[in-house]
């Protein structure tokens, strides 16, 4: 990854010194917009290509700790969406290690065996504890959405932009992650 930063800056003022003005003279509206989107694109995965891991470690831990709470929410491990819940959990503690691709994959099971046990509980089991797994997923998500904000500020699609908080310390991303793979080489040397 050592080299898409730089390949995207790169790109992103190729399209600021060379495309952009080229379209502004030829007076193509849409392309000039889109040229700006793409631009703004490739800023941000020159800025976030480095945050990548670390996101996917935020979302693992999220997932984990959202499904966690789920089966203790649910009760005792007796229905099969509970199971299937409890071994996609099992599966999923200790997978930092996989690759990112499995990662999601992971995250999505656990996802999905989770809204089960939800839809479950909703249709067949006791009101309380439905309502308090809804309630659950909820507040959940909601810090999920913020996180979300945080990563995707740059691209500038935020309709209150001053309410997003800030993406390392949502992420739970350590100090080290706050700079730039440079800066850290730099700091080495």
């Amino acid at each position: 990854m050592d080299h898409i930063p730089t390949t995207a800056r790169a790109s992103a003022r190729t399209m600021d010194n060379l495309v952009i003005p080229a379209l502004l003279e030829s007076g193509d509206g849409p392309a000039v917009e889109q040229a700006h989107l793409i631009r703004d694109f490739l800023q941000f995965v020159a800025d976030r290509v480095h945050l990548v891991g670390p996101r996917i470690a935020f979302q693992l831990r999220h997932a984990v700790g959202l499904a966690e709470s789920v089966v203790v929410e649910a009760g005792h491990p007796t229905g099969s969406a509970v199971v299937a819940l409890s071994d996609a959990l099992a599966q999923a503690r200790g997978a930092e290690s996989l690759e990112p691709d499995e990662l999601m994959d992971l995250m999505d099971l656990l996802q999905r065996r989770m809204f089960a046990v939800v839809r479950r509980t909703s249709e067949h089991g006791d009101g309380v504890v439905a309502a308090r797994l809804q309630r659950l997923v909820l507040d959940a998500m909601r810090e999920r959405v913020e996180a979300d904000r945080a990563w995707l500020a740059p691209m500038g699609f935020d309709p209150e932009p001053s309410t997003i908080g800030d993406l390392h310390a949502l992420h739970g991303i350590g100090s080290e992650h706050n700079r730039q793979p440079s800066e850290l080489s730099q700091e080495r040397q």
